[in-house]
This record gives C-alpha cells, sequence and structure tokens, in this order.
C-alpha cells in the first residue's frame, strides 16, 4: 500500500510517555510512524522491548550520538516514505480523529497545511497552548496578514508538511540542544507556494516542565538568541524582513535573563549581527508594532481566561 503520511517522533528516557503517544495513532497501512531514540539510558528503557517495536507499520531507529532532538528529527526525515510529514513530540499526543482530517487534505496541492492543538497541562487542565493558536491567528487576521500567523508558529508539531516541498529544499532542523526547530519552520514557510489553515484541533500538546521548552539556563539562553539571530538572518536576506523577531524585543526576552555580564555578553552579539539601518527601524517598531501586538494579545487572553472561569 502506497504511504500518505510519516510521522516523526523523536524519543529519549521517556517510554511510556512515547507508548501514549504511539497509542493514539490508529494502525493504517498508509501511516508510517518513525521513531527515532536520541541515546536513551538502558536503566530507563527497555531496549528489547522498545514501545512500538512490534507494530508493523512502526520503525524504530536507534542513535548512540545523543545530538538531540533535532539531529533525531534530521534521521527520520532521511527514512520517510509518505506523502506527507507530521512531527510529533514523545511526550505528546494526537487527537482521536486527526487521521480523519488529514484524508481530507492528502490530494491537496498545499506545501503546508496548519491545524489547531488542544494544550493540557499535567494535570489534564487547559495550558497557555490551548489558546496560543487562536490568539495569533485572530492577530493576524486582525492585521489582514496570515504570515503574521504563519511566522509566529515555530513548533512543527500540528501542521501537515509536503514531502516534496522538504525534500527539494533540502529544509532540515538545527542540531542544537534547544529550539532545533524555529528555523526548520520559518523555511518551511518562506518555500511554500500553497498555505492553508484548518482551526480543527488534530494534536495534543502536554505541558512537561521537564521539556527542553523549559531549559533556561545561560547556555540554553545563549542558544536561542543565537537560533533567533539566524532566523532573523535568513528573513531579512530573503526580503521577508517585516516578519523578523523585534531587535529589542530579543534585547528584552533574551538578553535580560540572569545577571550585568550575560546581558553584556549577549547584547553585543545581538546589536552587532544586525545593520544600522535594521536596529533603527526596529527602535519605531517596536513602540508603534511590538507593543499594540502585545497588548492586544494579553486583552484577548484576558478575555479568553475569563470566559473558561
Amino acid at each position: 500500500m502506497e504511504i500518505k503520511y510519516s510521522i516523526i517522533i523523536p524519543h529519549k528516557n521517556i517510554p511510556q510517555l512515547l507508548q501514549r503517544c504511539l497509542d493514539s495513532i490508529p494502525f493504517r497501512g498508509d501511516v508510517q510512524v518513525i521513531v527515532v531514540d536520541d541515546s536513551s539510558d538502558p536503566s530507563i528503557v527497555n531496549f528489547e522491548n522498545f514501545p512500538g517495536i512490534k507494530r508493523p507499520n512502526v520503525e524504530v531507529y536507534l542513535t548512540e550520538e545523543g545530538r538531540g532532538a533535532g539531529y533525531a528529527r534530521n534521521v527520520g526525515l532521511q527514512h520517510v516514505k509518505g506523502k506527507w510529514i507530521l512531527f510529533a513530540d514523545a511526550d505528546d499526543a494526537f487527537a482521536c480523529n486527526f487521521l480523519n482530517i488529514l484524508d481530507e487534505y492528502s490530494c491537496s496541492d498545499n506545501d503546508i497545511v496548519y491545524f489547531s492543538i488542544t494544550g493540557l497541562d499535567h494535570n489534564n487542565n487547559k495550558s497557555y497552548r490551548d489558546y496560543a493558536y487562536d490568539l495569533y491567528f485572530e492577530y493576524a487576521k486582525y492585521k489582514d496578514d496570515m504570515y503574521l500567523y504563519y511566522y509566529s508558529i515555530y513548533q512543527p508539531w500540528g501542521k501537515l508538511y509536503s514531502t516534496k516541498m522538504i525534500v527539494s529544499n533540502n529544509i532540515l532542523f538545527e542540531e542544537v540542544s534547544v529550539s532545533n526547530d524555529r528555523l526548520f519552520s520559518v523555511k518551511s514557510v518562506f518555500y511554500s507556494n500553497s498555505i492553508s489553515i484548518d482551526n480543527r484541533k488534530i494534536y495534543v500538546s502536554y505541558t512537561n516542565c521537564n521539556s527542553l521548552t523549559f531549559k533556561k539556563d545561560p547556555l540554553s539562553e545563549k542558544i536561542r538568541l543565537l537560533v533567533d539571530i539566524n532566523l532573523n538572518k535568513f528573513l531579512i536576506s530573503g526580503g521577508f524582513e517585516k516578519y523578523h523577531i523585534n531587535i529589542y524585543k530579543l534585547l528584552w526576552t533574551r538578553c535580560m535573563k540572569f545577571d550585568l555580564l550575560y546581558f553584556f555578553n549577549t547584547s553585543k552579539i545581538l546589536l552587532s549581527s544586525f545593520s544600522g539601518k535594521i536596529l533603527i527601524a526596529d527602535i519605531s517598531n517596536f513602540l508603534i508594532k511590538e507593543i499594540p501586538r502585545v497588548v492586544f494579545l494579553r486583552v484577548k487572553r484576558y478575555n479568553k481566561l475569563k470566559r473558561s472561569i
């Protein structure tokens, strides 16, 4: 049977959660599931009974390099057989009807289809991610520019990617310890000719305080800053300057994290990475566009929380 969908799942040391993720994917002959283990600890993972290893449509690849989720996802991309690619984190899951929704797009000419997600915390209560996508969507709609939405959703999950588009443009994940997916997501939008949005929820994102997202040490934050600098350079050089991350927003969110020495060193790296023209333009944009955007999102967030109480 021809493979329609290839689902790539990087994994490290959470076999029970990986099993939950796999259990959320119904068995179908046209679905290929690729699990790439990133050098898990044998004292935590039973490799002889590795999750999914006995399922006929699950392929398990064991890596020993320990080079992170970006590397694991790139290994997965080497084994894709489907027309479409999806990504999942091992500690998340898919919604019960997600394949039925995907089937509506299986013959489309889209390069990416964005879907909404359900966000849950460790107590299965709704988390900020449950409405974050909706807020970005409402803001982009309000500004009549959906690329503001496309370039704001950096996570690779909750999206359906054309394999042809990914492979022909050689789009890979950065092999860094954190934020490996940001430039991948931006490049995917940049090289896409057709993008659709479907606000139905196909994915469940669980807040895991032990995940890389919540890793906030100085080295991880510096890597995030360098990733965002590369992301900005890519957008600016490609003529999409209006969608780059405001330099002064980065100065505030990435540099003002720890002590004064860290601020001095990281802000020097940031400010020296861009031309004076960009730095001057971003001052006014920060005041005229970024602050109103934050106010818009905060007000929308408050109203949604108020309605949910």
